[in-house]
């Protein structure tokens, strides 16, 4: 399969234990567990093969923010006509997302008030649907836990 050009599923990468396709960078042991993805620096194996050079000319934040969660989920959301606001600490995620005209919450100016600062921006209603994009999975929250493993147990158009 890589011979063919079909990395995904080909035979050296394949994460059998987890009946999935190939490793990912940046992902859990689900995919493979290479660290990276949105790391501040990575290490790349086989780099020669796989990722696509950024051409010269354009900004990097054109380019840095595509395998990130919320910017990515958000735009979406903006492009299918959702009023969109997003939570995040870091000034340059806002700005960008700003400039994308997606509304945004800088969670270190509300000390730990978030959601009163959403229900200040939506007259008290709230949200109407949330995309969590933290970009980390639940494994070490006991509660999270919990929750995930009684959703196993819901009929599906509950658990849906």
């Amino acid at each position: 399969m890589c011979s063919q050009g079909l990395q995904s599923q080909c035979e050296t990468t394949q994460v059998r234990e987890q009946e999935r396709g190939a490793t990912l960078l940046g992902y859990t042991k689900l995919y493979g567990q290479v660290p990276g993805g949105q790391a501040e620096l990575l290490r790349v194996p086989q780099a020669h093969y796989g990722p696509i050079k950024v051409p010269e000319g354009p900004p990097d934040e054109r380019f840095l923010y595509l395998s990130d969660v919320l910017q990515m989920s958000a735009r979406i959301a903006r492009h299918l006509g959702a009023r969109v606001i997003t939570i995040d600490l870091v000034p340059e995620r806002l700005a960008m997302a700003e400039r994308n005209g997606i509304e945004t919450v800088d969670a270190g100016r509300y000390n730990g008030d978030v959601p009163n600062a959403i229900r200040e921006l939506t007259g008290g209603r709230g949200p109407d649907s949330v995309i969590d994009a933290v970009g980390m999975e639940a494994h070490g929250s006991p509660f999270a836990k919990a929750a995930h493993t009684l959703t196993g147990f819901m009929p599906d158009p509950w658990r849906a």
